[in-house]
């Protein structure tokens, strides 16, 4: 078997300074419609709201932020199927942070978010926390990694709650950038053990333990996420060193949630048509290397494909 190759409240400005990175691309762009409502504890509509969306995948992904309307109502339309992280703030509010699956073919859930009065900062400290943290913001923008880390770690020690952990998030982001995985692995074990179901803290350790090889590590997080969190990209490395290492199950697995969360990815029918192929179930291998065909006429193993379909 051949291997495979300015704002009222600190938790307000925090999610401002941590969405500050530009778009690249237009990798976001699809046929799928999202759309959601923002209240306040007591139901009332919040006005002028801003909504922003982000892949998960691609953080850098993502159109531009828009407001809710006078009924506390916003929509968009074209985005890619993909996992989104949708983030909301507003002045007096605290920030409000989900993830939400995107079918670019079927009807999505309304988003309903009902925010939280935001606490008032009067701690000396938090003023120093916010220029902290948009020094971060701006190095970041410079792509200076160590630099903005280094604000962010600073700012960490007066923030609790949902603010520490977005910070923690982004220092671990930092490390990424750095090529500091295990650094990044470990800032997120902290952020996990505040709080462990966070999708995002998830995605990124499971994404950073595979880089490092450590599978086994790995699939213990993914066993706490959702099937909508995960992230394909990592799937399909995972499948793909679970094939290397002849654990052809686990690899099968692997790229049977890929097919599932990206039906329209080539990718994901040629490995797993390897596997099948490997198996033995040449019929199944046969009808993933032609849906690659299908999907990808030019894919850079179609001419791999047509050889093992003129084999079989």
């Amino acid at each position: 078997m051949h291997r495979l190759p300015g704002r009222s409240s600190l938790a307000a400005f925090l999610l401002l300074a941590l969405i500050a990175a530009p778009t690249f691309g237009q990798v976001w762009k699809g046929r799928g419609r999202l759309g959601g409502e923002v209240t306040d504890e007591a139901g009332q509509p919040v006005v002028g709201a801003t909504v922003t969306l982000r892949m998960q995948e691609n953080p850098s992904a993502g159109p531009k932020p828009i407001e809710t309307d006078k009924y506390g109502k916003w929509s968009v339309l074209g985005l890619v199927l993909a996992v989104w992280t949708v983030n909301i703030e507003a002045p007096g509010f605290d920030p409000s942070q989900g993830v939400v699956k995107v079918n670019e073919y079927g009807v999505n859930p309304i988003v309903k978010i009902s925010l939280h009065k935001a606490t008032p900062v009067s701690d000396p400290r938090f003023a120093k926390a916010q220029e902290a943290l948009d020094r971060a913001s701006a190095l970041l923008q410079e792509k200076k990694p160590a630099e903005a880390r280094i604000e962010f770690e600073s700012a960490l020690p007066v923030l609790d709650g949902v603010n520490r952990l977005l910070v923690l998030k982004r220092i671990a982001f930092c490390q990424m950038l750095e090529e500091n995985d295990s650094g990044a692995v470990e800032t997120l074990k902290i952020a996990l053990a505040e709080a462990p179901d966070d999708a995002e803290a998830l995605r990124l350790i499971v994404d950073r333990l595979v880089v490092l090889h450590r599978e086994a590590e790995a699939q213990e997080y993914i066993a706490r996420m959702s099937a909508g969190s995960l992230d394909p990209n990592t799937l399909l490395n995972l499948g793909i060193q679970s094939y290397n290492e002849n654990k052809l199950e686990v690899a099968l697995a692997n790229f049977e949630q890929v097919v599932t969360a990206r039906p329209d990815w080539a990718d994901g029918y040629y490995y797993r048509g390897l596997v099948s192929l490997a198996q033995g179930k040449t019929a199944a291998a046969k009808a993933d290397f032609e849906k690659v065909l299908a999907l990808e006429p030019e894919h850079r193993f179609a001419g791999e494909c047509r050889d093992m379909l003129k084999a079989l």
